[in-house]
């Protein structure tokens, strides 16, 4: 199967190829650092790959300006430049509205397109993709790889044969490595890479509201995975896929992975699917709520959701882990963020003793209280020396702990040194626990509205709070 290629003209009079297949709703796929359409669609790989996305959509593809069948006469590597490319296959084709597809580089494409021309996405798709490339790779490496394809295309394109599909066979290696030195010169690749490196879209992913799903190989050698979960968690209710394997295009290696993942969130062959939302897969028996470092998993098992770290996630966990236990909002809070013991509870870092009615007694017990009021006196004859010995770190770290223990001892004592009354704490304990854990069931619910829906009517705020599993047991949740 040939492909059939047009051209069109951006207003600046820039020429650009672009191909157009299948039918159905509009998918335009933005190309990532080079690309070449008559060459690539030789790779059987690749064109099994399209053909089957265009056997439910119409696929767009394109030659960005300066490679490929496009004009090579490039001179501005900028983001404008390149959704310049975008806006003008979109109008070329009438599209008010479609799917954005962006692979590599072409991400940061898409999700600034998305961002700033909301009504123009349907949906946003983005692989292998990143917001900000300098945050895993230094410049040091990165002048390594300009220098060499400055000095010697042809033996860079070979190094970049590695990264993009490091488990290649001889032959495969040798195609891609012909492919990319026919994408482009040495000097439009060179710029292409630097604007690959300058890109920073991490201020507008909050912008975005497109429905959005991010796959990222656990593997890949281009973009770091923590690359893929970091745009997942700044984007508002995006979803998440890891894929396993290490090529960096999406139709090489796993191949089919990649278009199921795809399928499910575009709906395909799910009859009543939403248009405007991810495609939702119905899995009763399991949920998952788990921290992954600053983010958090949460939805299917396989099919995570990914959200901020926020506080009131890691008290409903600590619910979860408890179904139908009833728990005190001061020893809640003492659980997730620490405590002295079983009998006792801690507000602000505070011991507070534990009554037989559930309240608590007084903040400090005259013990602890002694104990802390000897400590300041300590720190303060401590302080005095390293201030005669000029000593100017050990100053600051000692008055750091001084004011720490001094805030503490505020909220513990009241005036006249008397014992602030315990059902401060609590009230203080509830209205926190409260807000906090409510805000975090509406985070889940703006990614996972079913999870959303069924914490919002299970957990039980309050003096005491509780997860109160449904009448059928709910989902077994993976913490």
């Amino acid at each position: 199967m040939g492909l059939e290629v047009r051209y069109c003209r951006r207003p600046d009079g820039a020429r650009l190829a672009y191909a157009v297949l299948g039918s159905g709703p509009p998918l335009v796929w933005i190309p990532g650092w080079i690309n070449h359409l008559e060459v690539m669609w030789q790779r059987q790989t690749y064109h099994r790959f399209f053909q089957r996305l265009a056997s439910h959509r119409t696929v767009v593809l394109y030659d960005k300006h300066g490679v490929g069948l496009s004009d090579r006469d490039r001179t501005d590597f900028t983001l404008d430049a390149d959704i310049a490319d975008l806006r003008t296959i979109l109008d070329e084709l009438s599209l008010p509205r479609a799917t954005l597809v962006g692979n590599s580089q072409a991400g940061a494409v898409a999700i600034a397109f998305a961002a700033n021309e909301p009504d123009r996405v349907d949906r946003l798709i983005l692989h292998g993709a990143w917001a900000y490339l300098p945050d895993v790779y230094p410049e040091s490496a990165h002048e390594a790889v300009l220098g060499l394809i400055r000095a010697h295309w042809g033996l860079a394109a070979g190094l970049f044969t590695d990264l993009f599909v490091p488990d290649a066979d001889a032959e495969s290696r040798a195609w891609f490595a012909r492919f990319q030195r026919e994408c482009a010169s040495a000097g439009t690749a060179m710029g292409m890479l630097q604007l690959c490196y300058d890109l920073d879209v991490r201020p507008i992913l909050s912008q975005v509201r497109a429905p959005t799903l991010v796959l990222h190989r656990e593997g890949d050698r281009i973009a770091h995975r923590s690359l893929g979960r970091e745009l997942a968690a700044q984007i508002p209710g995006a979803r998440f896929v890891k894929l396993h394997g290490r090529a960096h295009f999406p139709w090489e290696e796993d191949a089919a992975s990649v278009l199921d993942a795809m399928e499910r969130f575009l709906g395909v062959g799910e009859p009543g699917a939403s248009v405007t939302g991810p495609a939702e897969r119905r899995d009763d028996h399991h949920a998952v709520l788990r921290r992954d470092g600053e983010v958090w998993m949460v939805g299917a098992p396989g099919r995570e959701s990914l959200l901020r770290e926020v506080k009131g996630l890691r008290y409903l966990a600590e619910l979860l882990r408890r179904p139908g236990v009833e728990t005190h909002a001061v020893e809640l809070v003492a659980a997730v963020e620490g405590a002295p013991g079983p009998a006792m509870v801690t507000e602000r870092g505070l011991a507070a003793r534990r009554g037989p009615d559930g309240d608590v007694g007084p903040l400090l017990d005259r013990e602890a209280l002694a104990s802390y009021r000897d400590r300041v006196t300590q720190l303060r004859e401590e302080l005095e020396d390293a201030r005669s010995a000029c000593d100017v770190d050990r100053a600051t770290s000692l008055q750091t702990e001084l004011d720490a223990i001094t805030e503490q001892l505020a909220t513990a004592v009241g005036l006249g040194g008397r014992d602030r009354a315990a059902a401060t704490t609590t009230e203080r304990a509830r209205v926190k626990v409260t807000r906090l854990l409510r805000d975090a069931i509406r985070r889940v619910e703006q990614v996972e509205p079913r999870l959303g829906h069924l914490l919002d009517t299970s957990v039980r705020t309050g003096t005491y709070c509780a997860y109160d599993p449904p009448p059928d047991g709910g989902p077994r949740w993976e913490l």
